[in-house]
């Protein structure tokens, strides 16, 4: 069963860098993976429009915790990926009216 860190190895090539979403400019700098007992979390630090954030990513659905099974497919792993992806850019565009989205992200500077 891979370690987080072995996780976060394996995602981080499919995150890491600008995910081209036309609405902003996200340059993800770092991504570290936390398990926790049914679920795991995504934490991202990234550059965006010109702001160093720290923004916590919850995994949603337990297909997601496939990753720590063995030797995860790497559809699998790009799926996953993608997935988190798509949560952080919905961060992105929700976290000045959506209370929720408001409290994952931290700004650092």
């Amino acid at each position: 069963m891979p370690s987080a860190a072995e996780v976060t190895e394996l995602l981080a090539p499919h995150l890491l860098g600008d995910p081209r979403d036309a609405g902003a400019r996200i340059d993800v700098l770092s991504l570290d993976v936390e398990e926790e007992e049914r679920s795991f979390t995504a934490m991202f630090e990234l550059l965006a429009e010109g702001e160093r954030w720290r923004v916590r990513v919850p995994s949603g659905d337990k297909w997601e915790l496939a990753v720590f099974n063995g030797r995860p497919d790497p559809d699998l792993v790009l799926d996953v990926a993608n997935v988190l992806r798509i949560r952080l850019l919905e961060w992105w565009h929700t976290k000045d009216t959506a209370k929720r989205s408001a409290e994952t992200g931290t700004r650092l500077n």
